[in-house]
């Protein structure tokens, strides 16, 4: 394809020689204008069988150019002079072809929130052909002799062609991705779609020549926007993604139609404006309350959304991502504020064999129980789902109000699950952490409830806080760790060798010696036996 548009670039660069060549365009001219079109078509169906995902854009785009190819042939031969035509169905055509290919194109970038942007863009494009026509229409009407809906009509394609030319900048803004080249030459075409179109619509009102340089603007105008388009459809596209949340977009076109539209209402009521520019405003703000009933819409969705992706699908608690969440918000302070609190967790004793002799089946349910259990007796404290046999409890207060809880929720499990026809005893192993004597951080306050869990199994005991002297994995034990690998590559790192005799009761000889290491750390001093045997 790059051969037919390199082509179509020469026949649009032979534009301006005929139209110097011959004043009035003549033949010749009008068959270039033709071949124009026409060629594009033929690039834009091209690109069209050979994409998979933008097939229908480009079919969309060739659409257009066949529209415009036609009813240059209608317009020129047939209605030069009348004030609406077939080629006016045309030439509308043409855009609507162009705004099916913008629907295709949000859809691609950004998916679900395609319908409420599709809206935005149509209101703005409504908006700006209200306002301009309050300006134009009575000019191009005393100018050029056209009815008020015509008048409305050109203006409206500049409007849509501006609206057009923003929509992938505005999209790669509030998705965050790069602009690709393909955006960047679908923004220029558009572009130059626009400025051809409002050359027109000023030459009708007679604010700009409709011969000389501004016809010769807006007829090369109208050809290079396309060569740009069919340019785009061979180029590197943009990537897909989803608007941030949070973003200005959300609510400023809605002020902006509603402002827009009443503002031309209230103007109205003191100036003579055409009623096709009050039913503009109109629909403008329709549109706006149509954009407020899409955004409400979209803020339900995300509200279930974020429920969804802080609830725990099968025990319908809150999960590990809300529990952080919690955490983060209690330990910000680092306990400056006073408050206390206590992380508690749970691990379902005996669970995973359960699970392997009855089947997943029935161990759902029966966490799905034990949840039901736990929640009822966990009061006002939050009570979280770490995964399939484990749950976290936040107790805000002083430690005795975990140690009430902790004993409702022993109590709580007493009575035995009922599955099917099997009677089932469940309980719980329970960690405590304080916050903040035991841990000032979200992290470290988890990982240390999860140890005095761990520790309270080990024990076979049903609850246990945390103490540093179990923590095997305290973050002294591994300095201490590292210490010690230090020292055993140092000449000098404070390892020695103790004997100590062995003696024969029966007549107090030494019959031999045990050598024990021991260890003087050089800031900590003599590490004992029960510290130094677990880290070596």
């Amino acid at each position: 394809m790059p051969h037919v548009i390199a082509a179509t670039a020469l026949l649009v660069v032979l534009g301006p020689v005929l139209q110097a060549l011959n004043r009035s365009g003549g033949a010749l001219s009008d068959a270039r204008h033709s071949a124009v079109y026409l060629l594009l078509a033929t690039v834009f169906i091209a690109r069209a069988k050979t994409s998979s995902t933008e097939r229908l854009l480009w079919w969309a785009f060739a659409a257009a150019q066949l529209a415009t190819a036609l009813a240059s042939f209608v317009w020129k031969y047939g209605f030069d002079q009348a004030p609406w035509s077939p080629a006016d169905a045309l030439f509308a055509g043409k855009y609507v072809a162009f705004w099916l290919g913008l629907a295709f194109l949000l859809g691609l970038r950004l998916g679900e929130a395609a319908p409420r942007f599709w809206v935005d863009l149509g209101g703005m494009t409504v908006l700006a052909v209200a306002v301009a026509s309050v300006f134009l229409v009575p000019s191009i009407v005393a100018t050029s002799y056209l009815p008020a809906a015509a008048a409305v009509l050109n203006i409206g394609y500049a409007a849509a062609s501006g609206v057009i030319a923003i929509t992938p900048v505005t999209i790669a803004a509030l998705t965050g991705r790069r602009i690709r080249s393909q955006d960047a030459l679908l923004t220029a075409g558009f572009a130059v779609l626009c400025v051809a179109d409002c050359l027109y619509a000023l030459s009708l009102a007679g604010d700009a020549p409709s011969t000389g340089w501004a016809f010769a603007g807006y007829e090369l105008g109208w050809e290079v926007a396309p060569l740009l388009l069919a340019a785009a459809a061979w180029a590197r596209p943009t990537g897909a993604g989803t608007p941030k949340p949070g973003h200005p977009v959300e609510w400023i076109p809605t002020v902006i139609l509603t402002v827009g539209g009443a503002g031309i209402l209230v103007a109205s009521l003191f100036a003579a404006i055409d009623k096709i520019v009050t039913l503009l405003a109109i629909g403008a703000l329709v549109l706006a309350a149509v954009r407020g009933v899409l955004l409400s819409g979209d803020t339900r969705r995300m509200a279930i959304y974020r429920r969804e992706a802080l609830t725990d699908d099968l025990t319908e608690l809150p999960n590990r991502r809300r529990l952080f969440r919690e955490l983060e918000l209690l330990t910000r302070d680092g306990g400056r504020s006073g408050e206390r609190a206590t992380l508690m967790f749970l691990g379902v004793d005996g669970f995973r064999e359960l699970n392997d002799t009855l089947g997943h089946s029935a161990g759902d349910d029966l966490i799905f129980s034990l949840a039901r259990r736990l929640e009822a007796s966990a009061g006002d404290a939050l009570l979280a789902s770490l995964g399939s046999d484990e749950f976290a409890l936040i107790v805000r207060g002083a430690s005795e109000h975990a140690s009430d809880t902790a004993e409702r929720l022993h109590a709580a499990l007493e009575q035995p699950f009922e599955y099917e026809d099997i009677t089932i005893k469940l309980d719980v192993t329970i960690g405590l952490a304080l916050f903040p004597d035991d841990a000032s951080t979200a992290s470290e306050l988890a990982r240390r409830a999860d140890v005095a869990m761990i520790d309270a199994k080990r024990r076979h005991i049903s609850t246990a806080r945390y103490r540093r002297d179990r923590d095997d994995n305290s973050r002294e034990l591994l300095a201490l760790a590292t210490d010690l690998r230090d020292a055993l590559t140092q000449p000098n790192g404070g390892l020695w060798v103790a004997f100590q005799p062995q003696v024969e009761l029966a007549d107090g000889a030494c019959a031999s010696a045990e050598a024990l290491v021991r260890w003087r750390h050089p800031q900590l001093g003599d590490i004992s036996p029960v510290q130094l045997i677990p880290i070596a």
